[in-house]
């Protein structure tokens, strides 16, 4: 069976007690019509790792739907086949949390997970019934069931661990996306980010993209939560005379959005009815990150924080895509969203070693995920 793999990177407002949008902070500003010419993968990287996912009966994925590495592991959601399945950093398998049911220590379904990294057990939300699964996450034994607070409207729908004290999750409560969660006191101490359902809150961009920071797909601004569960404008993307105006983007009718959503998604990514959007979004002490989609491409844009200067490429020189989706200070890791390595991993960015593991890739076998070790 040849894996469809949902990739989750790239398909890819308010503060709390305000009325009104703030204001852009002091952006970093890019020309996205002016991209970087002939970047080579090796201006970032030193090296280019593949890690193919062990294939056996038990491991098997049907798609990956999301990505969190945690003491060496790569704890992966299959989305369709209701699980989570655990690599270590070798890519050879350890385990599977697959407890679908009505029992104890069971879930019904998964809207999202993460990774408690303090108490080191795997979080998994149930939306059925607003429930909050811990498991061990050395062997994914069932540890303890929360009952979490039921909402005014919609469901939940994303996880961000943030400290032993707080969670946040992101919910289909239009009123107030962003809840902010004390599972000391088990209620929300914070909400925000009122939205109003449309074509742009379903672009795929991921909600929270690393670390503490929260991204929209049409708002320039990024959001960082504090530990004590305040939401401020970490920084912003500024892109001069393309920036998006709120006031000027098309809305399309509940209707008309069902009966034209893929046409209506084609021109989005065709920049006819938004002049951008944003996917993946990234960062460590050195870089800032961000998938801008504009044109039918995807550009990187690599900020550099110490020097101010920055790299916009859809692929290297070397014909090199990226799909970076977990971020480090000494590494990034992507996903290899087909069987054919040809265009993503080309020959000439891998060592002998690596080039071995590439020949022997089969059809059937499990995605291979790609480690890019940062230049030192």
């Amino acid at each position: 069976m040849k894996q469809s793999i949902l990739f989750f990177t790239v398909l890819i407002f308010l503060l709390p007690g305000c009325n009104e949008k703030p204001a852009m902070s002091n952006g970093i500003r890019i020309d996205i019509d002016r991209e970087t010419k002939d970047v080579s993968i090796f201006d970032l990287f030193e090296k280019i790792e593949i890690i193919p996912l062990e294939t056996t009966d038990e491991s098997l994925i049907k798609e990956i739907y999301k990505i969190v590495y945690h003491n060496d592991n790569f704890y992966i959601l299959d989305y369709g086949l209701g699980k989570i399945i655990v690599f270590d950093k070798d890519g050879k398998f350890r385990f599977t949390i697959d407890q679908r049911g009505q029992g104890p220590g069971e879930y019904l379904h998964i809207a999202d997970f993460d990774v408690d990294r303090d108490s080191n057990r795997v979080l998994i939300v149930d939306p059925t019934g607003a429930k909050l699964l811990d498991y061990d996450a050395d062997k994914g034994r069932f540890m303890k069931k929360t009952s979490l607070p039921e909402l005014e409207g919609g469901a939940y729908n994303r996880i961000k661990y943030l400290n032993p004290k707080l969670i946040a999750f992101w919910t289909f409560d239009y009123k107030n996306r962003l809840k902010l969660y004390s599972r000391s006191s088990n209620r929300f101490i914070n909400e925000s980010f009122p939205e109003e359902e449309s074509l742009y809150t379903r672009l795929g961009t991921p909600v929270f993209p690393y670390s503490s920071f929260i991204t929209r797909p049409v708002d320039n601004n990024v959001y960082e939560i504090t530990p004590e569960g305040d939401v401020s404008i970490a920084y912003s993307w500024d892109f001069g005379k393309l920036n998006i105006d709120p006031d000027k983007l098309f809305y399309p009718s509940e209707k008309e959005l069902q009966q034209k959503f893929r046409e209506y998604m084609e021109k989005a990514r065709a920049s006819e009815i938004v002049n951008y959007f944003f996917g993946a979004s990234g960062g460590n002490e050195t870089y800032l990150y961000t998938v801008i989609i504009r044109k039918n491409r995807g550009l990187h844009l690599f900020y550099n924080k110490e020097t101010k200067e920055h790299l916009l490429f859809e692929k290297t020189k070397e014909q090199a895509y990226l799909y970076p989706c977990i971020w480090t200070e000494d590494f990034i890791t992507g996903i290899i969203p087909n069987v054919d390595m040809i265009l993503p991993l080309p020959d000439a960015i891998l060592d002998a070693e690596n080039l071995e593991k590439k020949r022997k890739r089969k059809e059937d076998d499990n995605p291979v995920l790609i480690k890019y070790y940062f230049k030192k």
